[in-house]
Order: C-alpha cells, then structure tokens, then sequence
C-alpha cells in the first residue's frame, strides 16, 4: 500500500511537470512521451493499489475504513478521463480544459484520501 501512495505521488508530481512542460520547453509540448510515461505510472500505481486492498482495514473505528475504496474509486474514475484525454490526442485534437481540471481534481482528492487511509495504524 505504501508503494502504491508513492507511486501515485510520484505521478502526481509527473502531471505537474506534463503540465509545466509547454512553458519552459514548447518544442516537446507536442511530444506524447511525457504524458505516456505519466500514464504508465498512473495505471501501476492504480494497480498496485487495488491489488493492496485486500488486507486487513485500516483506521475502522476512526470511521476511515473506506477510504482507502473510496481512494481506488477516485483513482480509476481518473484513469477513465485519462483515456479520454489519450482519445482526443490520438484524434490530434487538445484535450477539453475541463476534462483535465476534473482530471486533477479527482487525482488529488485520491491522494489525499489515500494519505488519510495510511496515516491510521494497520
């Protein structure tokens, strides 16, 4: 579980850079590496915590036993816009504003209610 919150972050971080890259860079802002490696490790991370669910719940009488669903849930409803986005940049169009601000949001909200899951003692 922990290498599935790093992972994640480290992805996180990733999305920043594929985010930031235009402005510094604009030569690769057409590049589809950047945002291929930032999916590889969105998809192992999202793997590696669904495949982690299966012991013992952590934080039960805090009333945080779900968090860790509801984390994997967020996270899979971020690897659906995801797809979306990859649809639209094989298509040669910009992914819609929207869909990658919602993209962000869900993403950070898994991240931060997967740092809330493991801050309870297992």
């Amino acid at each position: 579980m922990i290498a599935a919150a790093a992972v994640l972050a480290t992805t996180a971080l990733l999305g920043i850079g594929v985010l930031l890259l235009p402005l510094r860079w604009p030569a690769l802002a057409a590049s589809w590496l950047p945002g291929a490696i930032h999916g590889a490790c969105g998809v192992s991370g999202f793997l590696l915590l669904a495949s982690s669910l299966g012991g013992p719940r952590r934080g039960v009488s805090m009333g945080a036993g779900s968090f860790g669903i509801v984390a994997t849930e967020l996270f899979g409803a971020t690897l659906l816009l995801a797809t979306a986005m990859a649809a639209a940049r094989l298509r040669r169009r910009r992914p819609n504003i929207l869909v990658i601000g919602l993209h962000a949001t869900l993403a950070v909200g898994g991240l931060t209610l997967l740092a809330a899951y493991l801050s309870f003692p297992a």
